[in-house]
């Protein structure tokens, strides 16, 4: 479970993150869902460019691509300006589809061989920015799920205090807190270094 990866990151002693599991799973449980993305899985979009890609010209293909990436680009600098959670969050999903659309151009040939070796950096780097962005997401999860435990035992949750059994003191949980905001800022300010340095976006074809 991602919940329980997060946390191991955070808590070392295994038997303390056996104890934090159940009321965290339980309040991440009561979380309501995001609203479904109108974007289109890019898996489905690679394969709708796959089905498209011989109709295509090489040319358009690039346009599409240097589209995809100034929008990224767009999300990033508002990250760095707002430094939002979910500016964060937005701006992982346009590096996951400039990562996506990135490896098909060179897995399909599209690009000429000197582009390709250009390309292959460019994808190390998102890669990288990605999983880092993706740790950022788990954390913001794991912050919304410590929150609602927080609250359940200041406020007395039957439930959520049987399930925090020997670890229902708000003392212990507030000290769980802080150590998870000082991982999360660490985290979006690794996030938001990667913006003074290049990102794996510089352009292959004009616009």
């Amino acid at each position: 479970h991602v919940l329980e990866k997060t946390l191991a990151r955070l808590i070392t002693d295994p038997e303390q993150r056996s104890l934090l599991l159940p009321p965290l799973l339980h309040a991440l449980a009561c979380t309501p869902l995001a609203p479904a993305s109108k974007y289109q899985p890019p898996t489905l979009v690679l394969q709708q460019l796959a089905d498209l890609e011989p109709q295509i010209s090489t040319r358009t293909l690039l346009q599409g691509y240097c589209r995809i990436r100034r929008k990224t680009r767009r999300h990033a600098k508002t990250a760095r300006k707002t430094r939002e959670d979910e500016a964060l969050h937005r701006w992982r999903k346009w590096v996951k589809y400039s990562l996506f659309t990135l490896q098909w151009l060179v897995s399909e040939q599209i690009l000429c061989k000197s582009e390709r070796k250009g390309a292959r950096r460019q994808i190390k780097t998102l890669t990288g920015l990605g999983e880092r962005l993706g740790q950022f997401q788990d954390i913001c999860v794991l912050e919304v799920a410590l929150e609602r435990v927080v609250y359940g035992l200041s406020t007395h949750d039957a439930a959520v205090s049987g399930l925090a059994g020997k670890t229902a003191t708000l003392k212990f949980w507030y000290g769980i807190q802080s150590r998870l905001r000082k991982r999360k800022s660490k985290l979006k300010r690794q996030c938001l270094k990667a913006l003074r340095t290049k990102t794996g976006l510089s352009r292959l074809a004009p616009d």
